[in-house]
């Protein structure tokens, strides 16, 4: 779900002749009150700027709260960043490598038509894995592309080949909107939701390693004091 959600909220823009967007896309995460672990709820930021891309998860789950800090540096587009805020550290994840897609079969698309989120003309899509067993459902702002070189950052997701599939129907943009679920009978779906997006341009310190944070070969490395 957390490698999904962050595939999602980037991977949605392609290179276009539209004006690329500069600004914040603010994001809440609604689940099921029915559905049994997980994620209870929380809020996703994506900043986008001519120095960088990051995006900002915060989550609820029901042991312990979630934090989630990813950077793409236009000065270093083959790497993603991810930030421990609390241990001060990050870890480098290499992007240059394609991911291994051997004997799954491609995600199918189906639009759903044009509507409205927060006064603004979408596109509904509705994505399908047969081979993984989930779908996923997108609202897309076409008039919202981010800068395309760092598109390429985040196609390494690996087994649906999502991006593929979007960029095969000509679309392109920021999704307002994502709901995550299982193609099992019964399942509890989560949502994501614009509220707000604002157009606006970001200093190249937004999106640089704070400074004092060490790099972390590991999981365990990065929890270490």
């Amino acid at each position: 779900m957390r490698r999904a959600l962050l595939l999602a909220l980037t991977v949605c823009a392609l290179p276009a002749a539209a004006a690329e967007f500069e600004g914040v896309l603010e994001m809440k995460i609604v689940t099921d009150p029915t559905a049994k672990g997980g994620w209870t709820g929380g809020t996703v930021r994506i900043l986008v700027g001519k120095a960088g891309l990051r995006s900002e998860v915060v989550a609820q789950t029901l042991k312990q709260p979630f934090q989630l800090v990813s950077l793409v540096r236009a000065a270093e587009p083959g790497v993603t960043y991810t930030l421990d805020e609390a241990n001060k550290t990050y870890q480098k994840l290499d992007n240059t490598s394609p991911p291994d897609k051997a004997g799954s079969a491609p995600a199918t698309l189906k639009r759903l038509g044009t509507e409205k989120l927060l006064g603004r003309t979408v596109e509904h899509v509705l994505l399908t894995s047969a081979a993984q067993g989930k779908e996923e459902e997108l609202w897309i702002d076409t008039t919202l592309v981010p800068p395309a070189r760092f598109v390429e950052a985040f196609d390494r997701g690996g087994g649906d080949d999502w991006w593929s599939a979007l960029k095969a129907a000509g679309l392109q943009g920021l999704p307002l909107k994502m709901v995550f679920r299982s193609t099992a009978p019964g399942s509890k779906a989560t949502a994501v939701e614009a509220l707000r997006v604002e157009a606006k341009k970001l200093p190249d310190s937004t999106f640089q390693i704070p400074a004092g944070y060490r790099e972390a070969k590991g999981p365990l490395d990065a929890a270490a004091q």
